[in-house]
C-alpha cells in the first residue's frame, strides 16, 4: 500500500515542491519590494532631518543677529549715559559675534562683507571707546562715531530682516 501510494502521489509530491517554490519566488519578491520601500522612508527621513537643521540653522543665524544689535542699542544707551566701561564691555561681546557670525558660510558672500565691515567698525569703536573711558569720560561720543554706531543698527537690522524673510519663506 505504502508502494502504491508513493508511485501514484508522486506528481502530488512535486506539484506541491512547484507551489512551495512559487510561493518562495512570492515571498522573495515581496522582501525585495519591502525593503525598497524601507530604503525610500529612510531616506525620506534621512532629508526631513537635514531640513529641520537647515532650519534650525538659520533660526539661529536670526538669532545671533538679534543679539548683535541688542548689544549695539545697548552700546548706544550706554554711551548716551557715559557708561563708558558698560559701552566698552558691549562692544567687545557685538565684536566678538559680529566675527563669529561673518565666518557663518550660510550666508551670502555680501552679506558675509556687511558682516566683516561690521566687525571692522566695531573694533574701532571699541578701541575709541577705551580711549575715551580713559581719558575723556565727561565728554559725550563724537557726532560721528554716533552717526556710524546708529549705521550700524540699521544695516544689521535690515540684514536680520532679510535673513528672517528668508527663514519664513523657506517655511
Amino acid at each position: 500500500m505504502l508502494t502504491y501510494l508513493r508511485g501514484n502521489l508522486g506528481w502530488l509530491a512535486d506539484v506541491a515542491s512547484l507551489v512551495g517554490l512559487a510561493i518562495t519566488f512570492v515571498g522573495f519578491a515581496v522582501t525585495i519590494w519591502n525593503v525598497r520601500r524601507t530604503k525610500r522612508a529612510a531616506e525620506e527621513a534621512k532629508q526631513a532631518a537635514r531640513e529641520v537643521v537647515a532650519r534650525l540653522k538659520s533660526q539661529l543665524l536670526v538669532h545671533e543677529l538679534g543679539a548683535v544689535l541688542q548689544f549695539l542699542r545697548e552700546i548706544d544707551m550706554a554711551c548716551q549715559s557715559k557708561n563708558w566701561s558698560h559701552a566698552v564691555h558691549r562692544c567687545d561681546d557685538a565684536r566678538i559675534q559680529v566675527i563669529r557670525f561673518s565666518e557663518n558660510l550660510r550666508i551670502s558672500p555680501e552679506d558675509r562683507q556687511v558682516m566683516s565691515q561690521a566687525a571692522k567698525d566695531i573694533s574701532e569703536l571699541l578701541i575709541y571707546l577705551q580711549q575715551k573711558r580713559e581719558k575723556t569720560p565727561n565728554r559725550p561720543l563724537s557726532r560721528q562715531r554716533l552717526t556710524s554706531l546708529q549705521t550700524m543698527i540699521v544695516g544689521l537690522g535690515q540684514l536680520h530682516a532679510k535673513i528672517e524673510m528668508a527663514i519664513m519663506e523657506k517655511s
